[in-house]
């Protein structure tokens, strides 16, 4: 496991720079979001899997269940209406 014991300063902002070492180690890209959860004094920065990341999962998971006619066009569309109505992973 990677050791983090290094202390970052926050910005007037409210912003920090995740380490390189730690957002590669889990996997973090510009592409993801972040949650924030508080416990107790801790806060814990959690990983938010991209649409895609979710949508390959959902596929592999039910991919028996995904009637034979759906195309990517199908797909296509339906995802530009979920971001449309401002769906956020």
């Amino acid at each position: 496991m990677l050791s983090m014991n290094t202390a970052y300063s926050i910005t007037s902002k409210g912003q920090v720079t995740v380490p390189k070492a730690l957002r590669d180690a889990v996997g973090i890209t510009p592409a993801h979001r972040v949650t924030f959860h508080r416990r107790g004094q801790d806060i814990i920065i959690r990983k938010t899997p991209t649409l895609e990341e979710v949508s390959a999962e959902l596929r592999k998971k039910y991919a028996h269940k995904i009637p034979p006619n759906v195309t990517q066009k199908d797909y296509n569309n339906a995802r530009a209406k979920f971001e449309e109505q401002g769906g956020v992973w």
